[in-house]
């Protein structure tokens, strides 16, 4: 036993102090919270811009109206509106379309809507773009291009446009997170939908990576041969025990310091989303799932000579590892 304890302190104090680790457990958190946040922030920075739309309307009555809707209701931080809008309607409507689609394809305006004649009965219109990708956009006009509709609806109806907005008005929903103990602390849906993923995905890089780890400790000692040297003074299932318990105490202070960092910033935020049953059932599942994960990679590195060809078996179970996140 303690032989088991010496080896797995010597890989532990080793691997911490390397520079790998160090900038592994700075870099993941960022890398991860980069690609859930990194794409509204460049949606934000697009819509600096002002975009140029082309309005092809075959009815000819709702082209000025959404004109003025859309230059009112969204503006740049500057107070300029955020949309141009150039009304096609000088031809026919397929001339009409053809001249939008020639400007779109010159990227002359970013995008073009078709409002068909028969709007108010099928209840359809098309939006053209090179990049439909920007749902943010896609909604403004959305919105706009639906108050218009509505507006004419209601005038048709001979009912009084103030009273259906104030029917229609939507609701501010408010959620409240009620936790087993019955306190109520207010709670955001994107914040609570997107949390989960981040300690998984913590969860698993402090799991993979650590095995990964015992996989080349296990191939470094083998080329080197100083696996011969080492079973000269300790037997096999020691060797192996102090590098598992070792690496995996390793895993845990990283998994712990982003359970700190986390814990401290939801403090700070006032945000009450991390308790100490959270901390427990990380501590289980790294346990358990270290467990499992570093019996199939210290079998392989026991089985292959080199990290190329022990690679090449570890990249088919990491992507079998990801298929239920």
């Amino acid at each position: 036993m303690r032989n088991i304890f010496i080896i797995a302190k010597w890989e532990y104090l080793n691997r911490i102090r390397s520079k790998w680790f160090i900038i592994s457990t700075l870099i993941i958190p960022l890398i991860l919270i980069g690609s859930i946040f990194l794409p509204g922030l460049l949606i934000d920075i697009e819509g600096s811009e002002i975009k140029l739309v082309a309005l092809v309307d075959a009815t000819g009555e709702f082209g000025e109206k959404f004109e003025e809707l859309i230059y009112d209701r969204f503006k740049l931080k500057n107070g300029q509106s955020k949309y141009q809008v150039i009304l096609l309607n000088n031809s026919s409507t397929d001339a009409n379309l053809a001249n939008a689609s020639a400007l779109l394809d010159s990227s002359v305006i970013d995008a073009y809507l078709y409002i068909p004649q028969d709007v108010l009965q099928s209840n359809r219109v098309k939006y053209f773009s090179r990049y439909i990708g920007n749902y943010k956009n896609q909604s403004e006009i959305q919105s706009v291009v639906n108050s218009v509709l509505l507006e004419r609806r209601v005038r048709d109806a001979g009912l009084d446009r103030e009273i259906v907005e104030e029917l229609t008005k939507r609701v501010d929903f408010e959620t409240v997170e009620v936790g087993q103990s019955g306190k109520e602390t207010q709670s955001s849906e994107m914040l609570s939908y997107i949390l989960p993923f981040i300690f998984v995905l913590m969860l698993y890089f402090a799991i993979v990576m650590s095995s990964q780890v015992l996989l080349r400790s296990v191939l470094e000692e083998r080329s080197n041969r100083l696996v011969e040297i080492l079973l000269s003074s300790v037997t096999s299932n020691q060797l192996m025990s102090g590098k598992i318990l070792g690496l995996g105490l390793l895993g845990l202070t990283q998994l712990s310091f982003y359970m700190i960092c986390g814990s401290a910033i939801s403090t700070y935020r006032g945000l009450d989303i991390l308790s100490s049953y959270h901390f427990a059932y990380f501590f289980v599942y790294f346990v358990l799932g270290y467990m499992f994960y570093s019996s199939i990679f210290s079998a392989i590195g026991a089985i292959f000579t080199s990290e190329q060809d022990a690679q090449q078996l570890v990249s088919i179970i990491s992507f079998i590892s990801v298929i239920p996140l």
